[in-house]
């Protein structure tokens, strides 16, 4: 199976150590790394990665973000990872390669929190720190929804509710890996960041009500 990564990343050229580090041992078909225009711009050399940098003239966000990347990537599957993470030993990448097959979405945290429920009803996500899947597969769905409001809440609760609705399963794979910086890299938590999270929250509510509302829902 060859992996294509997908890292958006702005900015915090202090995370290379630890993330190179995460990736170090691993053997990626190909690392695809999205600089959002970041200030100075990313200069980053791991040949041994088959590490690319993509640049943006401006920042387009996690979900822009991704799919940019997602589009340059050329490898039978493709993983979304963010750029704040370590790990504690090698070999995590061939753990989600051989989960990774038609009709499953991977990642290292599968979530049930009120973060993705609806309506009273809770619906499982994997989240978007660390998620992938066969490309084709993902290539039906966007794959993510890059009309959310940045810095993208909710894109990871979307997509996993879309391939759920396509009859795809998600499935946790446990990684010896830690993200760290949560939303660290995005911004500090205040007023118009409270109001971007609610708006993508009636967003996303809006597309699982749209999905249940079908005559034969497949969410649940």
């Amino acid at each position: 199976m060859k992996v294509s990564i997908v890292v958006p990343w702005l900015d915090h050229h202090e995370l290379w150590g630890d993330f190179y580090g995460a990736l170090r041992g691993e053997t990626p078909h190909e690392v695809i790394v999205v600089d959002n225009a970041s200030t100075p711009p990313l200069r980053f050399v791991a040949n041994k990665l088959n590490l690319r940098v993509v640049r943006q003239k401006h920042n387009l966000g996690f979900a822009a973000g991704c799919n940019a990347g997602f589009e340059e990537t050329t490898g039978d599957a493709v993983l979304f990872l963010n750029n704040d993470v370590t790990a504690d030993e090698s070999g995590w990448l061939k753990r989600l390669a051989d989960q990774m097959e038609p009709g499953v979405l991977v990642g290292a945290q599968l979530r049930y929190d009120d973060h993705g429920w609806v309506d009273g009803k809770p619906y499982p996500y994997l989240d978007g720190w660390c998620m992938g899947g066969l490309r084709d597969e993902l290539a039906q769905f966007g794959p993510f929804d890059d009309d959310y409001e940045e810095p993208g809440y909710f894109t990871d609760n979307d997509l996993c509710v879309r391939a759920r609705a396509a009859g795809m399963r998600l499935r946790e794979v446990r990684l010896p890996m830690l993200h760290h910086m949560v939303s660290t890299t995005s911004g500090p938590v205040d007023d118009e960041r409270l109001r971007l999270l609610d708006a993508n929250q009636e967003r996303y509510q809006e597309v699982v009500r749209e999905i249940v509302g079908q005559p034969e829902p497949v969410v649940s």
